[in-house]
C-alpha cells in the first residue's frame, strides 16, 4: 500500500481548470490537501487563510506571473517553500528563480511523480522550519516557567518569615506548593515534548 502523502498544497494558476486539473486530483489522492488559486491575489487570500506548506506556481500568468509572485511571497513568507512550474524554452527563468533561492522546479507538461516528489521534499522543509520554530518556542516558554518557578520558593521564603498568623502561612505554602508541583509538570511535559520532536526529526 502506497504511503499516505501529508502536507497542505496551494497550487497557483491562472488555467487551472484546463491544464491542471487532472493533476489536482491525483495529488489529492495520494494525501495532499490542495487549494488552488488563479492568480497573485487570491493566492495571498489563501497564504493568509491557511497554513499552507508549500506553494506550486505556474510561471506564465497574466498580471502577476510567477516569479513576480514568489518575489511577493518571499518578502512577505521568508521561508515559504515555493515550486516553479516553467514553460518549453524558459531556462532562464528557472536560472534567475533558483538563484532567488527558489525551493525546485520542472517543467510543463507536468510529470506526476516528479511534482510529487518535490512537493514532498518541499513539505520536508517546510516541516523542520516548523519544527526550529516550535522548539525556540519551547524554550522561552520553559525558561519563563523556571521563573515562575523560582517565584513559588519565594513564596515559601517569606511565608517562613510571617510570624502571628498561622493560617495566612499556611495558605502560602499550599498556594507556593501547588503552583511549584504543576510548574513541574510543565516543565517535564515541555520536556518529554522537545525529546519526541528531535525523535521524529
Amino acid at each position: 500500500m502506497e504511503e499516505k502523502r501529508e502536507g497542505r498544497i496551494l497550487i497557483v494558476d491562472d488555467k487551472i481548470e484546463e491544464e491542471l486539473t487532472t493533476v489536482v486530483r491525483a495529488l489529492t489522492r495520494l494525501g495532499y490537501e490542495v487549494h488552488t488559486s488563479v492568480n497573485a491575489a487570491g493566492a495571498f487570500a489563501k497564504l493568509k487563510e491557511l497554513t499552507i506548506d508549500v506553494v506550486v506556481t505556474d510561471y506564465n500568468m497574466p498580471f502577476v506571473d510567477g516569479l513576480e509572485l514568489f518575489h511577493k511571497i518571499r518578502a512577505k513568507y521568508p521561508e515559504m517553500p515555493v515550486i516553479m512550474i516553467t514553460g518549453v524554452g524558459s531556462t532562464d527563468v528557472a536560472v534567475e528563480f533558483m538563484k532567488a533561492r527558489g525551493t525546485d522546479y520542472l517543467s510543463k507538461p507536468v510529470n506526476l511523480n516528479e511534482l510529487d516528489q518535490k512537493i514532498r521534499r518541499a513539505v520536508g522543509i517546510a516541516m523542520n522550519v516548523e519544527l526550529t520554530h516550535l522548539r525556540k518556542t519551547l524554550d522561552v516558554v520553559k525558561g519563563y516557567l523556571n521563573l515562575a518557578s523560582a517565584s513559588s520558593r519565594s513564596i515559601f521564603a517569606a511565608a517562613d518569615r510571617i510570624s502571628g498568623n498561622d493560617a495566612v502561612v499556611r495558605e502560602l505554602h499550599t498556594t507556593a506548593r501547588y503552583l511549584g508541583q504543576n510548574l513541574i509538570a510543565a516543565i517535564k511535559a515541555i520536556e518529554s515534548h522537545a525529546q519526541e520532536m528531535d525523535l521524529d526529526g
